[in-house]
C-alpha cells in the first residue's frame, strides 16, 4: 500500500505535512480538516517508498549532527579547562624555584575550582 503525505496551509497553522499510511486515511484526514476552517488549503499526494528512505537517512544524519553539536559543545565548556589544567600542571613539575612552583600551584587551583563551577 501506498502512503500518503497530508500537506495543509492555513494562516493559523502554517505549513504542516504528516505522512499517513494510506490514501484513504489521507483523504478522511482532509476532510476532517476542511469541515474546521474551510479556507484551509489541503493536499494529499503519493509518498513512495524512496521518499520515506531519504527521510530516514535525513532523520538519522539530523541526530548525528545533534550529536555532533553537543559534543563541540562539551569541548568548547569543558575541553579548553582540562587542557589548561594540564598545561598548569606540566608547568608545575617543571618549575625549578619556590616561587614559580607557588605561582603554578595556584594557577592550578583556580583552574580547577573555575571547572567545579561550570560543572555545577
Amino acid at each position: 500500500m501506498i502512503k500518503a503525505l497530508l500537506m495543509v496551509t492555513s494562516i493559523s497553522l502554517g505549513n504542516v505535512d504528516t505522512v499517513l499510511p494510506s490514501m484513504k486515511d489521507c483523504m478522511e484526514a482532509r476532510d476532517a480538516i476542511i469541515q474546521q476552517d474551510a479556507e484551509t488549503k489541503v493536499l494529499c499526494v503519493p509518498y513512495t517508498m524512496e521518499q520515506s528512505k531519504s527521510d530516514d537517512m535525513r532523520e538519522m544524519f539530523n541526530v548525528f549532527m545533534e550529536m555532533i553539536l553537543e559534543l563541540k559543545s562539551y569541548e568548547e565548556n569543558y575541553g579548553s579547562m582540562g587542557e589548561s589544567i594540564d598545561n598548569a600542571n606540566l608547568a608545575l613539575s617543571k618549575a625549578q624555584d619556590k616561587d614559580m612552583q607557588r605561582y603554578w600551584r595556584r594557577v592550578v587551583t583556580v583552574l580547577l575550582e573555575r571547572s567545579k563551577q561550570k560543572l555545577n
